[in-house]
């Protein structure tokens, strides 16, 4: 006898290299997407380097703030881009 029921517990994806096709479980597929990236949004943040600077005055660090706005919009951007993904 012959369960039918079986079958729709069973989705896989079919994933098609060349010739050959692989099951894929698509929660496996998901989680090994969600780890690269992890990993990307990581090193991105790694990326980020604190200057070694000591400020004199308010001024100096006004100056620096705005000077590095355009990096830390650059950083967001592609942090949440690649978080959108």
């Amino acid at each position: 006898m012959v369960d039918k029921n079986s079958d729709k517990h069973e989705k896989k994806s079919v994933l098609t290299l060349g010739y050959r096709e692989i099951n894929i479980d698509p929660g496996r597929m998901m989680a090994l997407c969600d780890g690269i990236f992890g990993m990307v949004m990581t090193l991105l943040i790694f990326g980020i380097e604190l200057p070694e600077l000591q400020f004199q005055t308010a001024v100096n660090f006004e100056t620096f703030m705005i000077n590095i706005i355009p990096t830390i919009g650059r950083y967001a951007t592609c942090f949440i881009l690649v978080g959108a993904f």
